[in-house]
């Protein structure tokens, strides 16, 4: 067993791996082959396929370092990418994805929608298509029920955004809709025009080919945020290949359930590693504890 950080002491142990973990830049070139081919399939993959292939790969959908204005410095709440997250008080259909984003001057959710890229955008002409139509009204449904005061202090309850440094942000959410493919929009000028006026300033639309790995996102894991015995519940969906252990994101999963599962559900990660990772993982949560009590 490696050798826990004394009581007294902020110290730790660095160990060095059997194995390391896939470099970033071989990391990304994988997803983007993997990705081409799921989308390019025929038949084209269904919503459900998608949102399996986002989950095992967060580093593909856009908004962790905020969607508006220029890209944030600062990391997403949770180190993750949501999936199927709670809406406090709301009983309609819940977004595919979100990530809780900030900068310096507000914190920002960002909702994700996506359908199977099989859907169009128009019809026979450049009237938009009743599935196009009902997506989009989803996302304005989301931005209606979040615009609510009541509704704003019952999501920051829920997603621990009344604590520092969330509280004395403004609060600024954002909707985004991965949807259709570029070849339609080519195909039809006029009616690429005409969704383009659908986008806002709070409200995005692309297609599915827009989505890519993102070479630093390679730490962020995949959660879910449920609800038990009155407190929000973080568990992990998935952890990426390049996924590390170090000390300045201990305390970060320390408050993960499942990491431990999976870790050893993603079979691209070699066994020895897998190991590793499971056994330092137990070292970095004891470090954790005993840096609290330390404070305490």
């Amino acid at each position: 067993m490696p050798e826990l950080p004394n009581a007294t002491s902020d110290t730790y142990t660095l160990e060095s791996p059997p194995i390391k973990a896939i470099k970033r830049e071989e990391y990304e070139s994988k997803i983007k082959k993997e990705w081409d081919i799921l989308i390019n399939r025929d038949p084209s993959p269904s919503e459900k396929e998608v949102q399996k292939f986002l989950e095992k790969y967060p580093s593909l959908v856009p908004g962790a370092f905020n969607i508006t204005g220029g890209e944030s410095g600062h990391a997403p709440k949770f180190w993750g990418l949501i999936s199927q997250p709670i809406l406090p008080s709301y009983y309609g259909y819940i977004p595919d994805f979100m990530w809780i984003s900030k900068n310096s001057s507000y914190v920002q959710p960002v909702f994700i929608e996506i359908e199977s890229p099989r859907k169009k955008y128009f019809g026979a002409g450049i009237d938009f298509s009743a599935n196009f139509n009902q997506a989009l009204g989803q996302l304005e449904d989301w931005k209606v029920w979040i615009s609510d005061p009541a509704n704003q202090i019952k999501f920051r309850e829920f997603y621990g955004l009344n604590d520092e440094p969330y509280k004395r942000l403004s609060f600024f959410p954002a909707f985004v809709l991965i949807y259709g493919r570029e070849k339609e929009l080519y195909e039809k000028p006029i009616g690429n025009k005409r969704r383009h006026e659908k986008e806002k300033n709070d409200l995005f639309i692309m297609s599915f080919d827009r989505l890519h790995p993102r070479v630093n996102w390679d730490q962020f894991v995949c959660l879910k945020v449920k609800e038990k015995n009155g407190a929000s519940v973080i568990s992990v969906v998935s952890v990426p290949e390049t996924f590390t252990l170090s000390s300045n994101l201990a305390e970060v999963r320390s408050n993960y359930f499942d990491l431990d599962k999976a870790i050893v559900n993603n079979e691209n990660i070699p066994p020895q590693r897998r190991d590793f990772l499971i056994r330092r993982l137990e070292y970095w949560n004891n470090w954790i504890k005993m840096a609290k009590n330390n404070k305490s």
